[in-house]
């Protein structure tokens, strides 16, 4: 038998959602859309998903203020968090836009991701939750 790989610099799964890569091992894109865009907090953005009723993964390794948002890798994916439910068919499955939807697509601001960026949940519907470990958000 060879050698023992390496321990991986982060936690098992939380479930299996949850994906813990990278951005360069995932060779995820180091552009992404997310419908706010700017960046949030683990804190945050799981206070809103367990609001929602949603699951969301044990990040306990990192601390709630370790910055995070919710990316998608186009536009138009992240045009569909924008919407109602009752649209999301016709926009992920590419059906005509309103003049009103072209406009928001247009506005989203892309997100710069680095290598490093974990990847930490994938959701189902086109979103990917990234965390960026290192120093803490500073809000005043």
């Amino acid at each position: 038998m060879g050698p023992k790989p390496p321990a991986r610099p982060y936690p098992a799964p939380a479930h299996p959602g949850t994906v813990f890569r990278t951005v360069a091992e995932a060779k995820f894109p180091l552009r992404a859309f997310n419908s706010f865009g700017e960046w949030s907090t683990i804190g945050k953005i799981r206070e809103l998903e367990l609001e929602r009723e949603n699951d969301f993964p044990d990040l306990s390794a990192h601390p709630d203020n370790t910055p995070a948002i919710w990316v998608t890798k186009t536009r138009r994916r992240a045009l569909r968090y924008t919407q109602g439910a009752s649209e999301w068919d016709r926009i992920g499955h590419g059906g005509p836009l309103t003049g009103e939807e072209t406009r928001i697509m247009r506005a989203l601001v892309p997100i710069d991701l680095l290598p490093t960026d974990l990847i930490v949940e994938y959701d189902g519907e086109g979103g990917w939750l990234i965390v960026r470990p290192g120093p803490p958000v500073k809000r005043e």
